[in-house]
């Protein structure tokens, strides 16, 4: 490039190009959707997932609903034996300490799982050192639910009005082990 100083005091330059190349990572995106959304949303890139979900959200959130369906309609029954490999300890307990606590006061749940309106993956972390993931997961369940007390009569619900329920559900595994099968490790709206 060549300065030039014209009679007047002003610097001539030779003509150059002024180019930018727009950084955006899939993390950038996300975050700015998230910003500018209209509402409240919560956007996880895909570049997150990549190596926990192997790559594939689709196939991950379809076996969350499964599991999601299997363990709630455990727990709604009362019978957490066919699910207990898939809870964690401290999850296992607590379903354990509400399922006792229906029993004592001679109530039964009465559910029948509808389906998803909604699913969605709300967080997901990664911990590079243990190799440990956990990924959160938002659903909005539909089902048909009604508590019975001793007597087999209905104090709550009704088995023709579909409920909605929110819960968002903590699913967490060693990525690379040789156990396929992800744990909930956490509940909550």
């Amino acid at each position: 490039m060549q300065l030039c100083r014209e009679p007047d005091g002003v610097v001539k330059l030779d003509s150059f190009v002024v180019g930018s190349a727009r950084d955006t990572n899939a993390a950038s995106i996300a975050i700015n959707e998230q910003r500018f959304a209209p509402n409240i949303k919560n956007i996880v890139s895909a570049d997150a997932l990549g190596d926990v979900m192997d790559g594939n959200v689709g196939e991950f959130l379809k076996g969350a609903r499964s599991a999601y369906e299997m363990i709630l309609m455990a727990f709604e029954r009362g019978e957490l034996a066919s699910v207990k490999p898939f809870l964690s300890q401290e999850v296992y307990l607590a379903f354990l300490e509400v399922i006792e606590g229906r029993k004592e006061k001679g109530l039964s749940i009465d559910a029948n799982f509808v389906g998803l309106a909604e699913i969605a993956v709300h967080e997901v972390e990664f911990d590079e050192a243990s190799r440990e993931a956990d990924v959160a997961i938002r659903f909005l369940g539909e089902l048909t639910s009604v508590v019975r007390d001793a007597g087999g009569e209905i104090v709550e619900g009704s088995l023709s009005e579909i409920k909605r329920q929110k819960d968002i559900w903590t699913f967490s595994r060693v990525m690379g082990s040789d156990d396929p099968n992800w744990q909930l490790v956490a509940t909550g709206e």
